[in-house]
């Protein structure tokens, strides 16, 4: 962070550093009514095309449907203790939040034979997993960013436990942002210029939204995130499901299920070897590899934001491939 917050918040471009689209449908559903429910899951559908992506969104505007709403439709959603759904007290799981989603799609009507496009990030790819388990016939394509099948670390247990309790302390506001980009992104990314050429440095931008999100979002339940990383701690997709996943072939025509994975070589979240382990896992299925793997030299946590112009073209590319294989037109 080179500026001071008080000249971020007054800088010109800090008004209207976000700038929400207008979803074309949005609304809440109610899931979990025999699971310790029932409560609500807020989502929103940008777009109407006929290719439908699923997506925990990262930004704003981060969402095919928002500008090329004749081609794909997005669906985002805020899980379970987060945003605009329900935060109860209770024990959060990725494999509950994965049925949350199933349930949401029935309700949409998007639970469809090889349907949907799922993208999952962080602990989205944690429950992307298990959705793929728990519902595969209904993936067109997984893509799995910055994730893990489980939580391992080279570093020793006492540092591992620092690091998480140090996360969830609350902490001054700029020890916060300092300790969430130092988290979330490359050093070299954050001190280079703003991207889009409006702060001095892409640091600036992003303290930047999220001050911008304090103030005009709501803000986090302190217990349900942490209830939310307790659910990806206690994640734990083992080799021989993960098998499962690479040994799933669709009934129309036995289309095997594309899986690309994506990693930066600087996540401090989540190693990269964590995405070299999901790999090795869904391929050992058989002898055609089923997943791809994509690593972002330099890149953190967040490739999406730090190589954004190669990450969308990888994901038109896994969407595209993927209808072309089930046969589906695609103009």
């Amino acid at each position: 962070m080179t500026l001071p917050l008080a000249e971020i918040r007054a800088h010109p471009a800090f008004s209207t550093v976000i700038s929400l689209p207008e979803p074309d449908k949005k609304g809440t559903v109610t899931v979990a009514k025999s699971r310790g429910g029932p409560f609500n899951v807020a989502y929103q559908i940008y777009g109407k095309g006929g290719i439908h992506l699923v997506a925990r969104r990262a930004k704003p505007d981060e969402c095919s449907g928002v500008e090329r709403g004749d081609k794909f439709s997005s669906l985002v959603f805020d899980n379970r203790g987060v945003g605009d759904s329900d935060k109860p007290f209770l024990r959060y799981s990725t494999s509950e939040m994965a049925r949350d989603l199933l349930e949401l799609l029935e309700d949409i009507g998007w639970a469809k034979n090889r349907s949907v496009h799922l993208i999952g990030v962080s602990m989205g790819g944690m429950i992307a997993m298990e959705f793929t388990l728990l519902a595969p016939h209904l993936i067109a394509s997984l893509t799995l960013q910055s994730t893990a099948a489980s939580l391992k670390s080279s570093l020793p247990w006492y540092q591992q436990l620092v690091n998480r309790i140090t996360m969830f302390l609350p902490k001054p506001e700029e020890m916060r942002l300092r300790y969430v980009q130092a988290a979330l992104f490359s050093k070299e990314w954050l001190e280079a210029p703003d991207d889009l050429g409006e702060f001095p440095t892409n640091a600036d931008r992003f303290v930047a939204e999220e001050l911008w999100r304090a103030a005009n979002l709501k803000r986090p339940v302190w217990i349900a995130y942490l209830l939310q990383g307790l659910a990806a701690s206690g994640h734990d997709v083992s080799s021989e499901r993960l098998q499962k996943i690479g040994g799933f072939v669709g009934g129309d025509g036995g289309v095997p299920l594309p899986v690309l994975v994506l990693t930066g070589t600087k996540d401090r979240m989540i190693e990269h070897s964590h995405s070299e382990e999901i790999v090795a896992g869904i391929n050992s299925a058989g002898e055609s590899e089923r997943a791809r793997l994509k690593i972002f030299e330099g890149a953190g946590h967040v490739v999406h934001w730090e190589a954004e112009k190669e990450y969308n073209s990888l994901l038109e590319t896994q969407f595209m491939q993927a209808e072309s294989a089930l046969d589906r037109k695609t103009s």
